[in-house]
């Protein structure tokens, strides 16, 4: 069949409903990058053969903004494929006469868009090849892509179910492997992060492994000691929105404000993570649809990818970054009041190793991260599956922290205690005791509880537990340092004052009788 030159037809903007005949054209979103809200259609109808519509530049935002396909000529015929993202030059072909082209945006940002061009196909000579990334049957006239999650066996006959650990994306050729940290089921189209407790540590896993007990999910990069940060667990306050937050921790919360949403409100978060990815959960929206917006994004800021803009009230799924960072924007108009919203946000996901959890903390197997051992218990080993309460004479002095004796002139008699009692007055210990003692009678105690001390020359104690020793009354004395319960009674003939250590004889003329303090007098 000869060639002819076709003229090369103008470009077909996007505006409104356009109707496209003859046998070549080209189709664009506009030049520059294309506006917010647009809605525009092109109806394709050739004489006779089949229209072929190939993309050769083709960038909208990924999920928000579509370009459909038809078959025949209105949107009520069988749709042939929706495309967004960036993807490769591809080719769409009718099974008719006519196609129907469909493009719609949100109210987010734009992108360079698309430019496409479309031609009347029919009555060939020869057989063409498929183009790649699509399959037919023998005798067939037209050329079907694979859809996503599969990929083109070697002859181009039929499409294969990309097996799990891998995945297939839009016109992709081939199926990818997962990347250590994630994995897939059969004909996916995207890899999804291991859960929290779990890891992959090769590549093209086709599941994810639970890490034992006595460790937790980590990443190659991460050193085993930055448990010890995220075992603090979900303890910041609420975040609410102000200005611009960074935050670095193991998780936390944030929120509108405490109150409702107020207008024309604007604030961001950054949120990072010490180890892992974040994992992003939505847990109250009520914001006026269409209008007001929760933006996240997979990076540091508003130039990252962005991967979700959730508006109106109903409750998303789980986000998990690809990195240790989401940036989080709040944005509100002028106009209706709404609840506003709050989420939590922690650490864990995607782990491709496990790795200890450090001395003080402790896991199950599965867990996502490593808690730390409750006050009065203790794990003394890297890996510890579970914390041992500390044993009597010892204390945990908080979460995480290694037992210690008690002090002297302190005591724990019960194990897991939390706090060492103090010993009464009159009593005593020593560092470690698991009980005080009494001082015995003879002997005092100290205000430290810590030392019994023998009563001085003159002085005693009656009992034991005492804080103090008495003085020997007049007419009795104790002659040495020593722990004595009682003072010794003076001898007829002798006296004693009160503290004495010793027993005075009378003077001449003075008699001491059996009993009394003092010498009296003999009788003239």
């Amino acid at each position: 069949m000869p060639s002819t030159i076709q003229p090369v037809a103008p470009t077909t903007q996007c505006k409104g409903l356009k109707v496209e005949t003859g046998t070549t054209g080209t189709i664009s979103d506009g030049p520059g990058d294309y506006d917010r809200q647009m809605d525009c259609s092109w109806r394709i109808a050739v004489n006779g053969g089949t229209v072929h519509l190939r993309f050769d530049n083709f960038t909208v935002e990924d999920g928000y903004d579509f370009v459909d396909v038809f078959d025949v000529s209105d949107a009520s015929a069988s749709l042939i494929g929706t495309y967004t993202g960036s993807l490769p030059s591809f080719t769409v072909v009718s099974t008719s006469a006519s196609m129907f082209v469909h493009f719609r945006t949100d109210v987010n940002s734009a992108q360079p868009g698309f430019e496409a061009d479309w031609s009347s196909q029919g009555g060939s000579a020869g057989c063409e090849a498929c183009s790649e990334g699509s399959v037919s049957l023998a005798g067939s006239s037209t050329c079907t892509h694979c859809a996503p999650g599969e990929f083109p066996n070697t002859n181009q006959e039929e499409c294969i179910a990309c097996a799990p650990g891998k995945h297939a994306s839009v016109l992709t050729y081939d199926c990818l492997e997962c990347p250590a940290g994630q994995t897939s089921f059969a004909r996916s189209t995207e890899c999804s992060h291991c859960p929290n407790g779990r890891h992959s540590s090769t590549a093209g896993s086709a599941n994810c492994t639970a890490c034992a007990a006595g460790s937790f999910p980590s990443g190659s990069e991460q050193a085993g000691a930055a448990a010890a940060a995220h075992a603090a667990g979900l303890s910041t306050p609420t975040v609410a929105c102000s200005g611009a937050k960074e935050l670095v921790s193991n998780g936390g919360v944030i929120a509108s404000g405490p109150l409702d949403a107020d207008h024309n409100m604007q604030c961001t978060w950054k949120l990072t993570v010490p180890f892992g990815k974040v994992n992003f959960k939505m847990t109250k929206i009520n914001l006026e649809s269409g209008f007001d917006y929760v933006k996240v994004y997979d990076g540091a800021d508003m130039f990252a990818p962005k991967l979700a803009n959730f508006t109106g009230d109903r409750i998303p799924d789980l986000i998990t970054s690809s990195g240790s960072t989401l940036f989080i924007k709040f944005v509100t108009d002028a106009d209706v009041v709404s609840r506003g919203f709050s989420a939590t946000w922690y650490g864990g996901g995607g782990a491709d190793t496990c790795a200890l959890c450090p001395t003080g903390h402790f896991s199950s197997a599965g867990d996502a991260h490593c808690h730390a051992c409750a006050a009065g218990t203790f794990a003394t080993h890297h890996g510890s599956p579970s914390c041992t309460d500390c044993p009597t004479g010892k204390h945990g002095l908080g979460v995480g922290s290694a037992c210690k004796e008690c002090l002297a002139g302190r005591f724990a008699d019960t194990a897991r205690a939390t706090t060492c009692a103090v010993c009464l007055d009159g009593t005593i210990s020593a560092a470690g005791d698991t009980t005080c003692t009494a001082c015995p009678c003879g002997k005092f105690g100290n205000t430290e509880n810590t030392v019994c001390t023998e009563c001085g020359e003159g002085q005693y104690t009656t009992a034991a537990g005492a804080m103090e020793c008495s003085i020997c009354p007049a007419g009795k004395f104790k002659g040495t340092t020593g722990a004595q319960c009682t003072c010794s009674t003076c001898a007829p003939g002798k006296f004693a004052q009160a503290g004495a250590n010793s027993c005075t004889d009378c003077p001449l003329g003075q008699f001491h009788p059996s009993t009394g303090t003092s010498c009296i007098n003999c009788a003239k």
